[in-house]
């Protein structure tokens, strides 16, 4: 038997050259398999843990020391307040997303598409605070196997569907009042850079937006008129510095375009109505 504090102390030793904040995940994985908060970590210091969680602890932190996400270890991660899972087939929702599924629940009502879903987090999130109903469609059929398994969890199979299907065969998907996306906007160059967290782990499928970064926001703006009701509203997540060139692929198509700012103050979401 081992004290939580040691346990501790370990991970945050052996985290330092891969982590930002090592106490703070080392917390976060002995929490996880002990099934308690982080923060309840603090108030149990000085208990001991049984020698086989101990033993998945360290485990967990050799994982990470390559450099392999949290969340990709714990396989899950909260989003918009629901814990969604997540594997190496899906990217992992980050909280910048949680602006498209703002803008979505500004409108209110109607049926939702969301292309390059993903762990289904956009679709399952907007149903979870709204009446809406929604396709979500990856060309991924792991990412999708996830997104089904977390509308189950979450109670939202009966509103949140998902399809397999690569964007760039099909055409119509039938009639939609929003159509979202957090679409792979990474150019093919900022590919090369990217964290070995990232890089290393994260499905480049979700991630390489082509050279330019913008190769699935002209292929979904191409498709999107046909796939929306009168007055249906497209709604993009946005890479940095990609909010000009986004509006001016839409000007043609849509009206009543906007652009949404983070918490940073970063351009990161933009809808507007099909004309």
């Amino acid at each position: 038997m081992v004290k939580i504090s040691e346990l501790i102390s370990y991970g945050s030793e052996n985290l330092k050259e891969v982590a930002e904040n090592p106490r703070s995940e080392a917390r976060i994985l002995l929490a996880d398999i002990l099934s308690v908060s982080p923060s309840d970590i603090f108030l149990r210091q000085e208990e001991s843990v049984a020698d086989e969680k101990a033993i998945l602890f360290k485990e967990y932190v050799e994982l990470r020391k390559t450099h392999m996400p949290i969340a990709y270890i714990t396989h899950k991660k909260d989003f918009y307040g629901f814990e969604f899972k997540v594997n190496e087939d899906t990217l992992i929702p980050r909280p910048e997303t949680e602006f498209v599924v703002e803008e979505i629940l500004s409108v209110g009502k109607g049926t939702l598409l969301d292309l390059c879903t993903g762990s289904g987090c956009i679709p399952i999130a907007t149903a979870k605070n709204s009446e809406i109903t929604a396709l979500g469609v990856d060309i991924s059929a792991g990412a999708v196997d996830v997104a089904n398994q977390n509308a189950d969890k979450l109670g939202m199979a009966h509103r949140v569907s998902f399809e397999i299907c690569d964007i760039f065969e099909k055409t119509d998907f039938g009639k939609f009042d929003i159509i979202s996306s957090n679409p792979p906007y990474i150019t093919e160059e900022d590919m090369l850079s990217l964290q070995p967290d990232v890089l290393d782990f994260e499905p480049s499928t979700a991630l390489n937006g082509g050279k330019d970064g913008l190769n699935f926001y002209r292929r979904i703006i191409e498709i999107a008129p046909r796939n929306l009701n009168k007055k249906g509203k497209l709604i993009f997540e946005l890479g940095i510095g990609q909010a000009n060139a986004v509006k001016e692929l839409m000007e043609e198509n849509f009206t009543d375009i906007k652009i949404i700012k983070d918490l940073a103050g970063i351009d990161r979401v933009i809808s507007g109505r099909v004309k």
